[in-house]
């Protein structure tokens, strides 16, 4: 009978242990999507996560900051929901990103490819236009040391890639 119990104990370990190895691991990251394969349904599952904190930018490598191809959501002062990319800072700290804005049911309402924002100037998201001053700006670019995306108004972001 000992036999048994310790047998039928031992096909029980080695079934449980090679259905462990079969299952992905709770750490497994979700790889994250291009920005051309973002859709509005992709933002909304983080609206929740958007915020008004200011946003640290480099040009170097630090992983703690967005830089050259990083992705932000956001939702606009105007309500606006949509995406943008980080392209590039030039030598003149010109902030230059590709933006993408959504209606309520998903559809593409502008889409711009290397929009300039200079600095020390706002950004209007809805119209893919930089403006000399905070009058429906959704965020200010500020370049020096380490430079800043900061909200204005009730615009929010999230960063979804770095």
């Amino acid at each position: 009978m000992k036999k048994i119990l310790y047998s039928l104990l031992a096909i029980i370990l080695i079934a449980s242990s090679a259905c462990k190895k079969d299952s992905a691991p709770d750490s497994t990251p979700v790889p994250l999507k291009t920005f051309e394969n973002i859709t509005y349904a992709d933002i909304q599952t983080f609206k929740t996560d958007l915020k008004t904190d200011l946003i640290p930018v480099s040009n170097d490598i630090n992983s703690q900051f967005v830089k050259d191809g990083s992705i932000i959501f956001y939702k606009t002062n105007a309500g606006l929901f949509g995406k943008f990319k980080v392209v590039g800072i030039s030598a003149q700290d010109q902030l230059i990103i590709s933006i993408v804005n959504y209606d309520n049911q998903g559809a593409v309402l502008l889409s711009k490819n290397s929009v300039v924002i200079e600095a020390n100037y706002f950004a209007v998201l809805d119209l893919g236009i930089q403006v000399p001053s905070q009058n429906s700006a959704d965020f200010f670019w500020t370049p020096g040391g380490i430079s800043y995306f900061d909200p204005q108004g009730t615009a929010s972001f999230y960063i979804y890639s770095k």
